[in-house]
Parts: C-alpha cells; structure tokens; sequence
C-alpha cells in the first residue's frame, strides 16, 4: 500500500463508534488512538495525515458483520475492511479503512490469556491496522513479519511480549487469538 503524501506532520484521526456501552469501562477511545498511532508509525506511516474508523460492538453484531462480508457465521474478535489504495482526499486525508471489534470475544480472550482488556484490545486493534497498511499472515513469511511489527508496537506501547507472560512461561502465538 502507497505511503500518505506529503512532508507535514503525522496527524491521525481516528473515529469510534460505541454500539456497545460495556466498550465504555475498558476505554476504546483512548485505548484505540493510542494502538493505531503506534501500529501505524511501526508500520513506516509516519508522515500525512490518515482516519480510521472504529466500531465497539457485541458479540451478535460483529457475527452479522462476519456473515455479511466473510461468510463465516459466528462472533470474532476483530475485523478490518482496508480502504484500499491510499489516495488523500481533497484535504489531503488518507482514508485506510474500518475496523469492528466485539466485546464479549475480546473480554473472554482477555481473561483466558491472563491479560489486562484494554492490553488485549490493543493488541487486537495493532493487529486490525496493520491489515488496514497491507500486512497479512497468509503464508508464514508474511505471518512472521505481522507478528514481528505487532510485538514491536505493543513494545512501544509498554505491553508484555503476548506471546510469553510470566517471564517466560509459554503462550499461544500471537496468531492464534487474532482470529480475522
């Protein structure tokens, strides 16, 4: 995917939609700017300016989304629909796409992998622009880059290495849980 134009500063906006108020307690807002500023600028988007759509939904509401484009019927924890090629807008906006992501999924994760909710929905939501900037795990080269981005901006972020806890105790992969 083509890099955001221009010399100007990084400037993002990220646009969230509660459907689901339980997001409220777990702080989306906050929690979702602060990971896609930093998925991005791991990424190499470090320069024009970009917008991301957010949606906090339920469990029922993201299985109706995952049915209408994916086809696979059932909740997941996350979902991203990339705008495709960046091309700025009039004001020189790049759109990079919509991410949807379910509470009850992402809190039961959360609390079978021993993880703080707002650590896991980070991680979720660096995950989620990531695909929206190109990146994918279908083959395990791409995978092992993808996940190589995601540790480095959860690093950033300050969140232990997902994929070891405990100092050292094993974990599932960082692919495994983020099922999209």
């Amino acid at each position: 995917m083509p890099m955001p134009q221009g010399n100007e500063e990084f400037r993002l906006t990220v646009e969230t939609v509660v459907d689901d108020r339980r997001w409220d307690e777990v702080g989306l807002d906050v929690v979702c700017r602060s990971a896609c500023e930093v998925a991005l600028k791991t990424a190499g988007f470090d320069r024009g300016q970009c917008e991301i759509g957010i949606l906090g939904c339920s469990d029922e509401k993201i299985a109706g989304l995952n049915r209408r484009f994916r086809n696979v019927h059932g909740p997941t924890n996350v979902l991203a629909w990339p705008a495709g090629p960046t091309v700025a807008d009039d004001l020189g906006v790049s759109e990079l796409g919509n991410i949807a992501v379910a509470f009850e999924t992402c809190m039961m994760e959360a609390k079978a992998q021993g993880k703080r909710p707002a650590s896991h929905l980070a991680h979720l939501i660096v995950h989620a622009c990531l695909h929206l900037v190109g990146f994918d795990h279908e083959s395990e080269d791409e995978a092992e880059v993808m996940e190589a981005m995601e540790l480095a901006s959860l690093a950033r972020l300050g969140i232990v290495d997902p994929i070891r806890l405990d100092g050292g105790a094993e974990m599932t992969s960082t692919r495994e849980p983020v099922r999209n």
